[in-house]
């Protein structure tokens, strides 16, 4: 690069400085980082600032005023080359006596009222010593989020230099288009921190490396990169600088934008009232005279990974609906397992068709015995979440006392749900049950059909609040006696009506209502009392003595049978008869002689 170097009066440049012969001015760099040579706006050129040393072999140069010369301009104007990155230089002007510069005239040296900065090409490779991990399987893994991993930036140096460089370089935001998720993965996480620790300058690059980065998704991600002779606008995924784009958007103020270039390597350039670069540009050859006041990652990155979810959240629903909060052993109940990273967000790239969701098996807290249906295939999540409805508990015995489980999810990565929500099952294990009924052919007869639960303090109990179990009859049958088929029928709304069997009449509401239920009843007085069906035979009438078998259709319903003879769990059946009398209660003991 070169400096333009004029004479100097009190009113202007001096034109006529080297009328008679020629003169030579030593030009030498230094540094004011320490601001010994103070800020541009009140410039200090005391002893301490020109006496520095040279921050480099190159940084001295001659500037020569040629003899006869009217412009008071050195011609030409003195190259500087510089090997090493430098954040805050000045130039310090001294009149030499001879063209050698050993030796210098009585005027007191000058410094140049415009500080510069000298910084890397570029950021020649970005890598981590940990997530190295590319694929959709397989080790190392990392918590979305939460676990923790390295990376590292080396600048562009030249061979045998010290770098210099010890700036803080930036993670652009996903929203630049410069972060990007590793394909298969379609959606980028953020990353956080979204700067490295300070540079360390060495020879013949500067490295800075971060230990405590974290990534928010699943799968994976890259850096974009660009050669700043192609490229020398679009964003970087690691850069020094600032994006205008995603940094200094409204609502951003200018002052608030130069505060962010104030804090980069080249911020004594880049502000608004200096402009000695070109902003948000990366070019290592000058435009309009200026180099760019960024550098960046030259090319595309590898890819980081493999991310995880960090937990599972699981939420369920009732196998039995409605208002009931219990699902019956052996009832399909509902399952949502929802992937999530530390923040709670959840992490869309855990999907099937990607390859990054894994099977997820649901268990009470860890113990997945006795479920069937609990495994969340991978395949089957989408965006980060499967709702599976046929998952099941199943007691070993029948009269086992309700449980509560605590679902949890658990992948083959071996993430899980604990300490998180995992939603509470309460199972009972439930049956329909149907009684013997007896009474006159010539009145309606109530057969009790009622749905129970089984309670450990009083073994199977009606179940006031199912709000799910709607049952149908089988079509009677085993005709015994004087009754035939036709000669009676299930007071309903109709035929078939709830029950499956209803008469062609729909059966009385009052005095008492004879109606089939289609749920159990769970509210309101007796009859018929809660937990029950409200089943009642219309009456066969004189002659019509007899029995005949009612079978509760548990066969969309298994859950509901039980072992009523011993022979496995089977509809439950009771027996209607028609023209026998239970008789007084008060008798101790009746005869009848004729």
């Amino acid at each position: 690069f070169n400096l333009w170097v004029a004479a100097l009066t009190s009113t202007g440049i001096s034109t006529g400085y080297s009328s008679v012969s020629n003169k030579y001015v030593s030009v030498k760099l230094v540094d004011n980082s320490d601001n010994a040579c103070g800020p541009d706006s009140a410039r200090t050129c005391n002893s301490t600032c020109t006496n520095k040393t040279a921050v480099e072999a190159g940084a001295t140069q001659i500037a020569t005023f040629p003899s006869g010369g009217t412009t008071g301009v050195a011609t030409p104007s003195p190259t500087f080359t510089l090997n090493s990155a430098w954040k805050n230089l000045i130039a310090v002007m001294k009149e030499c006596t001879t063209s050698a510069c050993t030796a210098f005239t009585a005027t007191a040296p000058a410094c140049a009222a415009d500080s510069f900065s000298v910084r890397p090409a570029s950021i020649a490779s970005v890598t981590s010593s940990n997530a190295t991990n590319t694929g959709a399987t397989g080790t190392p893994i990392f918590k979305a989020g939460a676990d923790t991993f390295a990376l590292t930036a080396t600048t562009t140096g030249i061979v045998g230099s010290p770098s210099g460089y010890t700036g803080i370089l930036k993670i652009n935001s996903n929203t630049s288009g410069a972060v990007l998720a590793l394909s298969p993965a379609t959606n980028i996480g953020t990353i956080a921190p979204t700067t490295f620790p300070a540079a360390t300058s060495g020879t013949p690059s500067s490295t800075a490396t971060g230990n405590n980065f974290t990534y928010s998704e699943v799968g994976g991600f890259y850096f974009r990169g660009y050669n700043p002779a192609t490229n020398a606008t679009a964003s970087r995924g690691i850069y020094d600088g600032v994006d205008t784009v995603t940094e200094c958007a409204a609502p951003v103020t200018l002052a608030q934008c130069d505060t962010l270039r104030a804090a980069t390597w080249t911020g004594i350039d880049s502000i608004s009232t200096e402009v000695d670069c070109v902003s948000n540009n990366y070019s290592n050859t000058k435009v309009g005279g200026k180099y760019g006041c960024n550098f960046g990652v030259v090319a595309d990155t590898g890819g980081f990974g493999r991310f995880t979810p960090a937990y599972f959240d699981v939420a369920y629903i009732d196998g039995c609906s409605g208002s009931a909060t219990f699902t019956y052993s052996g009832q399909p109940f509902t399952v949502i397992a929802t992937a999530k990273n530390t923040s709670g967000v959840k992490t869309d790239n855990y999907d099937g068709t990607l390859g990054f969701a894994k099977d997820a098996t649901i268990s009470n807290a860890g113990i997945a015995t006795n479920f069937t249906n609990n495994v969340m295939v991978a395949g089957n999540f989408v965006n980060g979440a499967r709702t599976q409805s046929t998952v099941t508990y199943t007691f070993p015995a029948k009269e086992t006392a309700l449980a509560t489980l605590t679902l949890r999810a658990t992948d083959t990565d071996g993430i899980n749900s604990v300490g998180h929500n995992e939603d509470p099952a309460e199972i009972r294990s439930g049956r329909i049950h149907l009684f013997n009924a007896y009474g006159s052919e010539l009145v309606d007869l109530l057969i009790p059909l009622r749905v129970e639960y089984y309670s450990a303090t009083d073994g199977w109990i009606a179940n006031t609040t199912d709000t799910c179990s709607s049952v149908t009859l089988l079509p009677l049958s085993n005709f015994q006696g004087n009754l035939a088929l036709g000669e009676t029928c299930v007071q309903d709304t109709g035929s078939p009506g709830v029950s499956g069997q209803g008469c062609t009449v729909a059966g009385p509401l009052a005095p008492v209502n004879e109606q089939y239920l289609a749920l159990p009843k769970i509210t309101g007085s007796p009859p018929p009392p809660l937990g029950s069906y409200n089943l009642y035979l219309k009456a066969s009438g004189s002659g019509n003595e007899g029995s005949v078998d009612v079978t509760a259709n548990l066969a969309s319903k298994t859950w509901l049978r039980f072992d009523w003879n011993g022979a496995g769990d089977v509809d439950p059946t009771g027996k209607a008869t028609f023209g026998l009398y239970r008789g007084s209660p008060k008798h101790i003991y009746m005869r009848e002689r004729y």
